[in-house]
């Protein structure tokens, strides 16, 4: 489950046209993630780096890739187990090597116990 912190504030305009506070309220609850995904990477476009967030139902293993158009795996992001919720990471736009990518169009592959999902993410220089 994921934390999620909500506050409320209570305000009202006053005679003088000022805002004036009443009352404040915060409240932290426990959120379950629905579903796993992998969500929209950002930003994307990308120079230098690009996050990627992903979101997992339960706890499990996770494979995080980034191929090329024509489907060489370019580099591994992320291998092994992973908690349950909202995670993300990053990529700096090198291959396995450590050489910078070259401009384009590469997609981000993400295989869990719960499927596959991809997501195209494009770097400029």
């Amino acid at each position: 489950a994921e934390a999620v912190t909500v506050t409320y504030t209570l305000l009202y305009l006053d005679a003088a046209g000022l805002w004036r506070q009443v009352a404040q309220r915060t409240l932290t609850r426990q959120v379950r993630v629905a579903m796993t995904q992998l969500l929209d990477p950002y930003p994307n476009p990308f120079n230098p780096r690009v996050t990627i967030p992903y979101a997992l139902a339960s706890a499990g293993s996770v494979l995080m890739t980034v191929h090329d158009t024509v489907g060489r795996e370019i580099a591994r992001l992320l291998q092994g187990s992973q908690p349950s919720g909202r995670n993300e990471v990053a990529w700096d736009g090198r291959d396995a090597h450590g050489r910078r990518a070259s401009s384009g169009v590469y997609v981000v592959r993400m295989n869990s116990s719960q499927g596959t999902e991809t997501r195209r993410v494009v770097l400029l220089k």
